[in-house]
């Protein structure tokens, strides 16, 4: 199973439908667009996906970033005992889901406010920018890396600035680079 921030628009869009034609099966899409998310969720089906998690949340909060992971992971448990029961004549370890092998983290805004002179920037538009683009990140992987050990999965973290220099905004990309690789360098013992 596949969680994807991020997933209304944009990359986590492209990556979403792009996962589902390549075999996919699984999907977890979150944003904070529900209607789009439905869009997003039904090219999937039509793509192959069997079972989309559409997830409309606001991740720019801590506890609610990491409430989409257990929601992801308990829905595609319960889907997967489900498959097992009723499937239970051929070989049930097809249908059985150990835990989340890719999370992709590519929620991220650059506020207009946040495109000032550092003069002008107001503290909620940098204190949004780096709650969704690097706080949403740190408490999703914390949440995730249980379950990622299990299926030996993995994370992609996506971020940048587009090339384009944006006051304070470039903060968050570099606080995002500096944290993610000690994830793989540094892992804490299980």
């Amino acid at each position: 199973m596949i969680l994807i921030t991020g997933a209304s628009s944009g990359i986590g869009k492209g990556a979403a439908e792009h996962l589902a034609k390549i075999g996919y099966r699984r999907l977890s899409i979150v944003a904070r667009r529900e209607a789009k998310l439905e869009e997003v969720a039904s090219t999937c089906r039509q793509h192959g996906a069997k079972d989309v998690l559409v997830l409309p949340i606001d991740l720019s909060a801590w506890n609610d970033a990491r409430e989409a992971v257990q929601q992801t992971i308990n829905y595609f448990k319960r889907t997967s005992i489900i498959r097992i029961l009723l499937y239970m004549q051929f070989n049930p370890t097809f249908f059985y889901t150990k835990g989340l092998d890719i999370l992709i983290c590519s929620a991220g805004v650059i506020p207009k406010a946040i495109r000032c002179p550092t003069s002008d920037l107001s503290y909620e538009a940098f204190d949004q920018t780096m709650a969704l683009n690097f706080s949403c990140p740190v408490a999703m992987t914390i949440e995730a890396i249980p379950s990622l050990r299990k299926t030996k999965g993995n994370i992609l973290y996506i971020s940048g600035n587009g090339g384009k220099p944006k006051p304070l905004y470039s903060i968050t990309p570099q606080n995002a680079w500096n944290f993610h690789p000690t994830q793989a360098t540094n892992p804490c013992p299980t």
